[in-house]
């Protein structure tokens, strides 16, 4: 833009009203954090307010310090407005806009190469005419920026002023915009990304925008070098950023743009184009703009330390030339050239015949072995184990490097072993094993990984980046691991646990516990992280009353209802709300002893409801095994403050078998890399005749828990590929906990926004392909994930059932008001799987966030269906969302849930972001004491699309018991999400509702909303927001239903009146366009809608 022969009048630093005017804000109906772009201003004048006294302040006026305040600002206008950082670039090419007339700010006599604004005047070439349109910008002239958190201005050229809000450059600096998005990982997406001069080391800061088109802009000056990184505690290098709409100047305008990386890529691709590797930086006037000069010796890091660590790093220089716009996308390649080039590991090991069985501690074992080394391993030494070997593990060896294992190695099964290594890869027919499927493993095994962010990678593949610390079996191989079994890795509670006491009284007998394990009891609350984790001291079935006193329970030992037991099988949820219950089971318990006190209140309670009965357990967890693998240096690794977020991994790619029985995986998972605990990534079927017989022995064994889903299993396919986690704790997940995976790898291969956009369509793309094999986790307990899904589910087939998981954590630190990333405890991107007695114990997003199943599988009474539910049985607790729903990839144009269980959630217990894009059918959902609405359905669509939201068989219950009217009630002050009272949500979204006391009713059910369009949810947007007109063929049917406990502005009296209130149903009523006809009937088994009063405890 350019600006030519303007008169500014009157704008001065003081006015009528109190506020300050400024002549010039660029951008000024930009979006936040936008703009960059350069504006040539000539002959511009700017006059002062003819009634100079009038605006003056009163007390000043007719005095001398008038005149003082006249000349200085008065008379001298309020140029600029800045409002963010790199917000435009002002160009005066003839120092009419910059001059010691228009600015009073002293510039002048700073070192190496003072100026004056005297200088703006004298502007090479500032007569002669230019044409915006045809000419590249204009060089010369004092310059105009935003100073606002950008240090990057040279003092000797620059100076700022206003406070530091605006800086003014003297004539010869020439400035230039670059854009930046498509930024990888996912984890980098929405932070701030930070500009850092290479020879001054003075930094800007860039916010990112969806307005940038989900990226970023920065102004540099030109003819310089800048790195390019994130800020992030922990240490995480980008995997790709694209560099477009750079200004268009001319050839001298260039600049270098550098990346670092602390593990050191193969090559550096352009446009996706690999980089013939230059010896020397490129020529800038004359090499071709995207030009890459890698410097591939590592060096220290001296500008920058990440949680007070300092790394060498390798630097890749990209040529941004001054004459041309090029989009240049920088990507850094594990591999270069061919892929028989990318595995690090080598050729096979061969054939070496050695007869009978070998042990480690066995000098002779080593001797004269090529493959092997010819000696025994040593501290740091990496190992072979060649194929046709089987080797037993008698011995805790020194701290190994890598082991490649293409043998078959056992660990002994006659002493507890210790084995530490950088990795372990199995790969080639090899096996690593400790016990078998039908036998458990009776010692202890120890697998500590060690390994830090600057620890090579193992790359097999263009395809595969196995990473380091990390065991793998890939390319045909088997890692078979199988702990001692419990009976149970998770019970619920069978009595409230009491803050101050150190016992817990556990849901049935012969659990398997040992005296030193450690427990987890998770939140009753709306605050997952009134979950506290134990050791046992003692434990005791079947306690006495005597016992049961003594541990402060009074009687004879509660009623415990086995709520899941008594449902109909295949149907129903953690609540009975069909059939088959005529009377109340009551079975033994455990007590445990625990090292220490509880800290929090754990509230158990099965509310009944003439005859229907509501399940409101916490549960335990047993988290311990006599297998474990785990980081060597796991406690620091967590840290927030010190550690690199850097724990294990443990993975089987292809046509491999992982299978892990009764094992611990704790510290694990790598925080922004895509690298979860345990990850089943693109499985491969293996031989028909190995598969078959792998199954039937592990299905003898009764080491696959999900064998009682053998009819849905068999039906899916699964036996392709029976790898499985069972039984197990994972725990102290710094990544993903555990993960199905296809090709597809949304946190690597796109920035968060595109990658949620497209995650949908490509995840289900992918799933179609029937060279992908599902995996079973079953049974297990699983702890912790950092701003990503828990537990992530992409490929058809898969069986997932009886698993406890909670944890989910939410990263808001230094991250961009547009973060729309919404962390799941179970995130199911596909259908056909199997999804059962799954329960999401605590997230600060979302429980379980699924692609509906299609409504032609659901038992909707009136509409049909009704084949054994594939996913039923499930509950979500102590989460800001109980079950977010997204459409299905099956080509149906409905999608559904049923048995779902939903109770203590925070804004809804059932709810659809950014609008589902199909009908809707939800049938037996229970929704217990929601904070904001239990159940609202958006539904996003055209016009005249018709679009049917049913409900059948749903259970919603205002308040369950005494307890609901101490639990985050309202009485304690709430502001901006934070309270006094932890038993509310501790982290809820800028758009959650209730953030601040006093609360809002709480509604069961609200009418549903459609139209055109939806707002897309946190952060930025609200959750519930419409856009455009409401469509026109939309109805909700709720037939059978029982709402229960709401006693409107009456609940819980004492809170009154910051608690207000619970209501069955309710309507936006700012909204009453959107929200279609809701009919209440009777349905064809006479099932009505029944409204009870407050439920008996």
């Amino acid at each position: 833009m350019a600006i030519v022969n303007f008169t500014v009048v009157g704008f001065a630093a003081y006015s009528h009203s109190g506020n300050e005017f400024r002549a010039l804000e660029t951008c000024a109906h930009c979006k936040d954090f936008t703009g960059g772009s350069t504006s040539l201003t000539r002959s511009l004048t700017f006059l002062p307010p003819s009634a100079a006294v009038a605006a003056a302040p009163t007390a000043l006026s007719g005095t001398a310090p008038y005149t003082a305040y006249y000349n200085t600002t008065v008379a001298q206008p309020r140029l600029f407005v800045w409002s963010w950082p790199h917000q435009a670039i002002l160009v005066d090419t003839d120092g009419s806009l910059i001059s010691s007339g228009t600015i009073t700010a002293p510039i002048g006599g700073v070192s190496n190469g003072a100026w004056s604004l005297d200088d703006c005047r004298s502007v090479p070439g500032a007569a002669a005419e230019f044409n915006i349109a045809t000419q590249p910008i204009p060089l010369g002239g004092c310059t105009a920026h935003s100073g606002l958190e950008n240090n990057l201005f040279r003092p000797a050229e620059c100076q700022k002023f206003n406070e530091g809000a605006a800086v003014i450059c003297k004539p010869g600096v020439t400035f230039r915009r670059v854009m930046l998005n498509n930024h990888a990982p996912q984890t980098l997406a929405y932070r701030d990304m930070i500009v850092r001069d290479v020879e001054t080391n003075m930094t800007a800061i860039s916010h990112q925008s969806k307005y940038n088109e989900d990226g970023y802009v920065f102004t540099t000056a030109v003819g310089r070098s800048y790195w390019l990184h994130w800020d992030i505690p922990y240490r995480l290098d980008p995997s790709r950023f694209t560099m477009h709409k750079m200004d268009v100047l001319n050839k001298d305008s260039w600049l270098y743009i550098q990346s670092k990386y602390v593990v050191p890529p193969a090559a550096i691709a352009i446009n996706e184009n690999e980089q013939e590797p230059l010896q020397a930086l490129p020529d800038p006037l004359n090499a071709t703009s995207g030009t890459v000069f890698y410097s591939r010796t590592p060096t220290l890091n001296r500008f920058y330390s990440w949680n007070g660590t300092k790394y060498n790093d390798t630097t890749a220089t990209v040529l941004v030339a001054g004459a041309t716009d090029r989009t240049l996308t920088v990507r850094p390649l594990s591999c270069a050239g061919g892929a028989e080039s990318c595995d690090v590991l080598g050729a096979p090991l061969g054939y070496e015949l050695r007869n009978g069985t070998l042990y480690w501690s066995d000098e002779a074992t080593w001797a004269g072995s090529t493959a092997a080394g010819g000696a025994k391993p040593t501290a740091g030494s990496n190992v072979n184990i060649p194929f046709s070997w089987n080797l037993v593990i008698d011995e805790s060896p020194p701290a190994l490097g890598r082991v490649l294992v293409e043998g078959n190695v056992t660990f002994s099964s006659r002493r507890d072993i210790s084995f530490t290594a950088a990795a372990i890869v199995v790969r080639s027919n090899g096996s690593l094993t400790a016990g078998n499927a039908t036998n458990s493993h009776p010692r202890k095994v120890e697998l500590f990984l060690t390994g830090n962010r600057n620890s090579s990678n193992i790359v097999i593949s263009k395809e595969m980046n196995a990473g380091a610390k990390v065991l793998a079996a890939v390319d045909g191989g088997t890692v078979g691991l199988y702990g001692a079994p419990v009976a149970t890795r998770w019970t619920a509670l069978a009595a409230t646990a009491t803050a101050g006491s150190s016992h817990l009284l556990l849901a049935g007998t012969g659990l398997g516990w040992g005296i030193g394990g450690k427990v987890t009891v998770t939140s009753s609350s709306y605050n997952w992280k009134q979950a506290e984790t134990r050791s046992i001291v003692t434990v005791l079935d079947s306690p006495s009353a005597e016992a049961l006193t003594a541990a402060g329970f009074s009687g004879t030992g509660p009623a415990i209802y086995d709520s899941l037991a008594a449902a109909t099988p295949g149907y129903g949820s953690g609540s009975i709300s069909t059939g088959g219950v005529s009377s109340i089971r009551q079975y033994n318990a455990t007590l445990l002893t625990l090292d220490q006190p509880l800290v929090h209140d754990h509230y158990a309670r099965v509310s009944n409801w003439d005859g229907l009965f509501v399940d409101l357990r916490p549960e335990v967890a047993y988290q311990s095994s006599n297998i474990v693998i785990r980081a060597a240096d796991g406690p620091w690794q967590a840290e927030q403050d010190g550690g690199e977020q850097f724990g294990v991994r443990v993975l089987a790619y292809g046509p491999s078998l992982l299978q892990l029985d009764n094992v611990v995986v704790a510290y694990c998972g790598q925080a922004g890399l895509g690298r979860p605990c345990v990850h089943f990534d693109r499985l491969k079927a293996l031989k028909p005749g190995r598969a078959a017989n792998i199954s039937a022995a592990a299905a003898a064994a009764g080491r696959q828990p999900a064998i009682a889903d053998a009819a849905a299993a068999v039906e899916l396919g699964l036996g392709l590929n029976p790898s499985y986690l069972s039984g197990s704790a994972v725990v102290s997940a710094l990544d993903l906990a555990v993960w199905i995976s296809t090709a597809y790898n949304p946190y690597m291969e796109e920035s968060a926004t595109s990658a949620m956009q497209k995650l949908f369509n490509a995840s289900a793309t992918n799933n179609t392909s029937s060279s992908v094999a599902a995996a079973v986790v079953a049974g297990n307990v699983i702890g912790g994930s950092l701003d990503v899904d828990t537990v992530r589910i992409d490929v058809r087939g898969s069986v997932v059932v009886d698993n406890l998981a909670w944890g989910t954590v939410k990263d808001m630190s230094g991250k961009s008001k547009f973060d729309n990333i919404l962390p799941a405890t179970f995130r199911v991107t596909t259908n056909n799987i199997v999804l059962r007695r799954n329960i999401a114990a605590g997230s600060e997003r979302i429980g379980f966030y699924l692609a509906g199943e299609p409504c032609s599988t659901l038992p909707h009474p009136r509409l049909g269906g009704g084949k054994a539910l594939r996913v039923a049985n499930n509950t979500a607790h102590s989460n800001l969302v109980g079950l977010m729903l997204e459409a299905n990839d099956s080509g149906q144009r409905c999608s559904g849930a049923a048995g779902f269980s939903m109770w203590r959630n925070w804004d809804y217990g059932v709810f659809t972001v950014k609008g589902i894009l199909t009908s809707v059918t939800l049938v037996d959902i229970t929704v217990v004491e929601t904070k904001h609405v239990g159940v609202l359905i958006l539904y996003m669509g055209a016009l005249s699309e018709p679009v049917e939201i049913n409900m059948a068989a749903m259970t919603l219950i205002g308040t369950s018991g005494p307890e609901s009217c101490t639990i985050c009630n309202g009485t304690s002050p709430m502001i901006a999400g934070k309270t006094a009272d932890l038993t509310c949500h501790q982290k809820l979204s800028s758009q959650s509702y209730n953030r601040e006391t006093p609360f809002s009713p709480a509604v069961g059910l609200a009418s549903s909303m459609f139209a055109l369009l939806i707002s897309p949810g946190p952060e930025f947007k609200p959750w519930d927001a419409v856009k455009g007109y409401p469509t026109i063929l939309g109805i909700t049917r709720v037939e059978g239903a029982m709402f229960g406990g709401y006693q409107g502005p009456s609940t819980c009296p004492g809170a009154s009146p910051v608690h207000a209130g619970t209501y069955a149903i309710g309507a936006y009523y700012l909204l009453l366009a959107y929200q279609a006809p809701t009919q209440l009937a009777t349905d064809k088994k006479g099932a009505s809608i029944t409204l009870l009063p407050f439920g008996r405890p």
